[in-house]
């Protein structure tokens, strides 16, 4: 009874990095992933839904470099005067103890944002968006995260975008090289 206890130590003590603990993909000095965002917002009286996706370069599990572009659902903005409403650009990451089971990471997100309003006039702004993610491993080539975040965007002559400037809360899938 006592071999079966001290051999099966060595397995337990291990830390665990995904729920799956599997070693599909080894965990090295680098990675990548692929994400898709869902996320809710709202601002004053509008509620709407943005889509995301995301690429990223993780050189070192710590920082990520990359990219991000965000639709909104534009049959919620119609009232508001705005037609469409396209958003992306740079994004860096910091990630906060990647291998463990859960962790935290922060983002910012900048770039530019092509809008249109009711009349057709279409508009290019810039925009910002910093936020937070608390990841899951599921397996070691997929997580799940909750995210949460809030987007600014630069004003302009006859155009508000108060309505769209605000939180959004959401979760992401992602898989890749983690």
């Amino acid at each position: 009874m006592l071999l079966v206890l001290f051999s099966s130590m060595a397995a337990y003590s291990q830390s665990r990095h995904t729920l799956t603990n599997d070693d599909f993909v080894p965990w090295t000095t680098g990675g990548f992933y692929g994400s898709f965002d869902y996320s809710w917002s709202s601002a004053g009286d509008l509620e709407f839904s943005v889509n995301k996706i995301n690429a990223m370069l993780l050189p070192n599990h710590h920082w990520g470099i990359g990219a991000a572009f965000s639709s909104v659902n534009q049959n919620k903005l119609n009232h508001c005067g705005i037609n469409e409403l396209y958003y992306g650009g740079p994004q860096v990451e910091y990630l906060m103890g990647s291998h463990r089971l859960i962790s935290p990471s922060f983002f910012m997100c900048t770039g530019l944002a092509y809008c249109s309003d009711c009349t057709k006039r279409e508009r290019i702004l810039t925009f910002a968006e910093p936020g937070a993610r608390l990841w899951l491993n599921i397996a070691s080539f997929m997580r799940i995260s909750i995210n949460a975040s809030f987007r600014f965007f630069q004003q302009k002559q006859n155009l508000s975008m108060d309505e769209v400037n605000g939180f959004s809360y959401g979760f992401s899938i992602a898989y890749g090289k983690f």
